[in-house]
């Protein structure tokens, strides 16, 4: 874990130096800074997307209009390495591309595999892209130079009614072929149907799995749809009600639905023998060959594959970091940090530990 620790710091100095100075802009940046989502640590080669699809929620976070992101890779990994949240692989901290833009659209395209190549060079963190776009076979060949260990998921949540939901997106054989196209390139390609939409996706699932199975999907990620008052009122225009206590409806807030619409299309998904994945950050675990059991959706991979880690291990790293006079237990599926009631312990110690030992990590406080 201290040698995790260290690289960090190598990292950080071999780029401050390659960049002469001119890095202020990648230290200061939101990569650097921010806790890791439960799918790992977002990368942002854009913000905002073009396809402005009715139920999705980029819109009503803030991000209105498509803007190609302005760090350089170098300066990207920089900042990845500068946070503190962010372990570095491999079986460290996950990254995964597209939660507020279309990471392979045209404009950016190019930009996201520059930061693909710099994470995995740098970092060698296990990437995730998840993606509407068309992905040709040598674009699926670049990727797989680029990261061969690369999950990608391929969103697709209707076929019939895709032109009033998607209107801009690529048509859905397309995608299609792209999860063909991946596959036959050798990387773990996952049909996301998310967000499942309540009468449309169900409705169509037998079919969506059926098809993106026989284009070579290793399984598939059912995800239900979250809404804000932007997106209820979307859906409204299409034909399609949700019913929710608008009462917990709030800003920047994205509230689940549709938990039945899931579980139908899950049974589906059972029938049909294909892989469920429990959530995106599974598919990206799997993919890497890797194992995780730090949240309620696990454990997911190979479980052989757990870190191997003890107590000296663990040990080392708080002393180098100033983290004296502890009680340290590692379980086989949690490890136990104790702290004298005194003792300040930043937020960033349990995530970094997690993401090396892929175990939940549980900060007690004792005197």
């Amino acid at each position: 874990m201290l040698e995790r620790f260290r690289r960090k710091i190598e990292v950080q100095r071999y780029l401050k130096d390659t960049l002469e100075g001119d890095y202020q802009d990648a230290l200061d940046d939101y990569h650097a800074k921010r806790r890791p989502r439960p799918c790992g640590i977002t990368i942002h080669p854009a913000t905002g997307c073009p396809y402005r699809c009715v139920y999705c929620y980029v819109p009503d976070i803030g991000f209105t209009d498509f803007k190609p992101y302005p760090l350089t890779g170098l300066k990207l990994a920089l900042a990845l390495a500068s946070n503190p949240y962010v372990a570095p692989g491999p079986s460290g901290s996950l990254a995964a591309f597209g939660s507020v833009t279309e990471p392979l659209l045209e404009p950016i395209r190019d930009r996201t595999l520059e930061y693909l190549d710099r994470i995995t060079r740098f970092l060698d963190l296990s990437c995730q892209i998840s993606t509407k776009e068309y992905v040709s076979r040598e674009l699926a060949l670049e990727l797989k130079i680029i990261e061969p260990k690369l999950s990608v998921l391929v969103t697709i949540v209707t076929i019939d009614r895709y032109l009033q939901f998607e209107p801009l997106a690529p048509p859905p054989h397309l995608r299609f072929e792209s999860i063909k196209n991946l596959s036959s390139e050798g990387l773990h390609t996952t049909l996301f149907l998310r967000p499942a939409i309540p009468a449309i996706s169900d409705r169509e699932a037998y079919r969506i799995i059926s098809a993106a199975l026989d284009h070579g999907a290793r399984g598939v990620i059912v995800g239900s749809l979250r809404v804000t008052s932007g997106i209820i009122g979307r859906l409204r225009t299409v034909g399609v009600n949700i019913q929710v206590d608008h009462s917990r409806l709030r800003k920047n807030v994205q509230l689940p639905t549709g938990a039945d619409t899931k579980n139908r299309i899950v049974k589906i998904a059972r029938e049909l023998d294909a892989r469920i994945y429990p959530s995106a950050c599974s598919a990206n675990v799997d993919a890497h060959g890797e194992a995780c059991m730090v949240c309620s959706y696990g454990p997911c991979g190979n479980l052989n594959r757990i870190p191997d880690l003890n107590e000296a291990s663990i040990d080392e790293f708080l002393d180098a970091i100033g983290l004296n006079g502890r009680y340290l237990e590692v379980g086989d599926r949690s490890i136990v940090l104790s702290f004298h009631r005194d003792v300040e312990v930043s937020s960033w110690i349990k995530y970094f530990i997690e993401a090396i030992a892929r175990r939940r990590v549980f900060i007690r406080r004792i005197g």
